[in-house]
């Protein structure tokens, strides 16, 4: 009986202290979201706050966060993040509407980020296909990625996984009396224009320098305090050339660059 008895104590025993460790690992348990924060802030409407725009993994919604609302997280305007953050609903939420409390935990990645290329083209043509082709099957190596602009004058062509693809150096002359070619309004901007600048990308392949110019669109996104770049091409003539009998007017191709493709 007596055995009987220790036994069942013991089971007693046993079943508390699983309760009691089961408890408190509920109590330790975080509620953890992988959160990626945009590199520029935007005006809240009806409002003078700029907010960060953030999204968490698996989850569409975007999310408007004030900078420091993320506590232990320094917010640099530029740079792409990927953060490990805390979320706690809040029981009784401030006046400022926030229903949760953000807490850092990690920064997954931290980079530069990139102006991300959109790329477009526009073409007069009398065989406007075999232009359209040709423009698909030499600019490929643009889709998906995006430029990094160090102020040295140094520019780099990156990939979505931020692995470079092109380097080299970078010159820009303000020439504002300078007329821009015909061909570029088959495909004006859709933005107020600010400026034009001459953009000259320099970078070595083999054993020469490889020079790109372009007319730089500068115009100012709607709703924003931000700029957009927009590189403009004249391909009129290296067409006339290439295809003589396609019967071609004009050509224009455009990098659209800016951080969220917006």
């Amino acid at each position: 009986m007596r055995a009987k008895e220790r036994l069942g104590i013991m089971l007693l025993f046993l079943y508390a202290f699983c309760f009691i460790s089961c408890d408190k690992d509920d109590d330790s348990v975080e509620n953890i979201a992988i959160m990626s924060v945009s590199p520029e802030l935007v005006w809240m409407r009806d409002s003078r706050v700029q907010v960060m725009v953030c999204s968490i993994e698996g989850d569409n919604e975007k999310l408007y966060i004030a900078p420091n609302q993320i506590e232990g997280f320094e917010y640099n305007k530029g740079y792409d993040y990927k953060l490990k953050v805390k979320v706690t609903p809040l029981e009784n939420p401030s006046t400022d509407g926030s229903t949760v409390r953000y807490e850092l935990r990690e920064i997954i990645f931290q980079h530069k980020a990139p102006f991300k290329i959109q790329l477009t083209y526009a073409v007069d043509a009398e065989l406007k296909s075999i232009i359209e082709d040709d423009l698909r099957n030499t600019s490929s190596y643009l889709i998906g990625s995006g430029y990094v602009f160090e102020e040295l004058s140094k520019w780099t062509l990156v990939d979505a996984d931020y692995t470079t693809l092109l380097s080299g150096m970078y010159q820009r002359e303000n020439d504002p009396q300078a007329e821009l070619p015909a061909s570029y309004k088959l495909l004006p901007p859709n933005e107020q224009i600010v400026t034009y600048v001459k953009w000259t990308l320099i970078f070595p392949s083999g054993s020469e320098q490889m020079i790109r110019r372009y007319d730089a669109i500068i115009t100012q996104i709607a709703g924003s305090s931000f700029s957009r770049l927009w590189f403009y091409e004249d391909l009129t003539e290296y067409y006339k050339t290439k295809y003589p009998d396609a019967g071609v007017k004009g050509v224009v191709r455009v990098q659209r660059l800016s951080y969220n493709n917006r």
